[in-house]
């Protein structure tokens, strides 16, 4: 592996966006950034190329254009055994989000109601060709069975054309609320239609992660709503401004764990710790508040020991106490400079997101303290 690593990314912006200045400004100190292939379905890009000619209905852009004629090409396979990158990112956006049409020819490709539905290729189609999807929502199960089958043909692919690329897991999802400049998430509209997306995103998964070798970056349970003021604005796959940095930690886990795998378990130890810190801030708050509106303790003068418990709920330690601190003290004596760096990340990211997650829960809790 050379010193930057390199990496193609096979999925959607949860994943590219992690390798984007505006969210990881020195991310290129670390990576290089290959072959992308952006919301195609697993489905898409392991069925034969589509040969058709296409246009663009109105106005595309040039990303666009690139977009639908790599999805019907399947360009990104071959760029990726020429490049032979060190890793490759993967997630199912595609398969969630979109599922596949058949063209009249028997040809597949991802039915991308943003991109492909503003070609002639899918205007020509008729209403009944159009109806020739293959969605998780109408057939889940027949869904994961060719799902299951793609799998398996690009796991043959890679082990062909690019053995020693390693491959990592996104575990993408749907937030379920969107954080404004200020203040408490607001629950977005259609919770059933997210919890059911997340089942699904779930269950892809955690079939990909179980491939032999495959590795994974899975940060849902640390409470990302989407956000308002997202560069791209707030959208289901846009997270938390946290989200990236958390990312790029994870990364560097696995990365350094692969350069110095003799320190890969303590590297593990220092992430699990960082995340598990993370999900019991979440859960305290979320605990603390279920605790106010099932029990609605009494908190004037004539309970002070509800009033105590509150009290004590609301001190939290510093957001840098934790036990990935720790362990990671005793690591870093071992490693270079720019390993500490990276090592350092880790816990870092996770004190930042603490902070903000206390910053929109106190004043949540206070309110709901203060209506008794």
């Amino acid at each position: 592996m050379s010193e930057v690593a390199t990496l193609a990314v096979f999925g959607s912006c949860i994943s590219r966006d992690n390798f984007n200045s505006r969210f990881n400004p020195e991310w290129r100190r670390w990576y290089a950034i290959g072959p992308t292939a952006n919301q195609s379905t697993m489905i898409a890009l392991m069925a034969p190329p589509v040969e058709a000619a296409w246009a663009p209905i109105g106005d595309m852009t040039d990303y666009d254009r690139w977009n639908v004629g790599a999805d019907l090409t399947r360009s990104p396979l071959t760029e990726l055994a020429e490049a032979q990158p060190d890793y490759l990112v993967l997630d199912f956006f595609g398969d969630v989000h979109f599922g596949t049409l058949t063209l009249p020819d028997g040809g597949v490709v991802t039915d991308n109601r943003w991109k492909l539905h503003r070609t002639d290729l899918y205007a020509a189609l008729t209403p009944e060709q159009r109806a020739e999807t293959l969605r998780w929502q109408d057939d889940e199960e027949a869904y994961v069975a060719a799902w299951t089958a793609a799998l398996d043909r690009f796991v043959a692919y890679l082990a062909e054309h690019t053995p020693q690329t390693r491959v990592i897991v996104h575990h993408g999802f749907d937030v379920e609320q969107v954080a404004p400049a200020e203040g408490f998430p607001n629950a977005r509209d259609g919770q059933k239609a997210i919890q059911r997306a997340n089942a699904m995103w779930r269950r892809l998964n955690t079939l990909a992660a179980e491939r032999p070798g495959w590795r994974a970056i899975d940060l849902r349970d640390e409470w990302y709503p989407t956000a308002e003021d997202h560069p791209w604005g707030p959208s289901p796959v846009h997270y938390q401004l946290d989200y990236y940095p958390r990312f790029l930690a994870e990364l560097h886990r696995l990365v350094l764990g692969d350069v110095h795998p003799e320190l890969r378990d303590d590297l593990d130890a220092i992430a699990a710790a960082a995340h598990e810190r993370v999900v019991a801030e979440v859960e305290h708050w979320r605990g603390l508040l279920r605790w106010l509106r099932d029990d609605k303790p009494r908190l004037g003068r004539r309970n002070p020991l509800q009033r105590r418990r509150l009290t004590t709920a609301l001190e939290r330690p510093d957001t840098a106490a934790g036990r990935d601190h720790e362990l990671a003290e005793r690591l870093l004596p071992l490693l270079d400079g720019d390993a500490r760096e990276r090592v350092a990340a880790i816990g870092r990211s996770a004190d930042d997101h603490i902070a903000w997650i206390r910053d929109r829960w106190l004043p949540r809790i206070e309110r709901t303290a203060a209506r008794g």
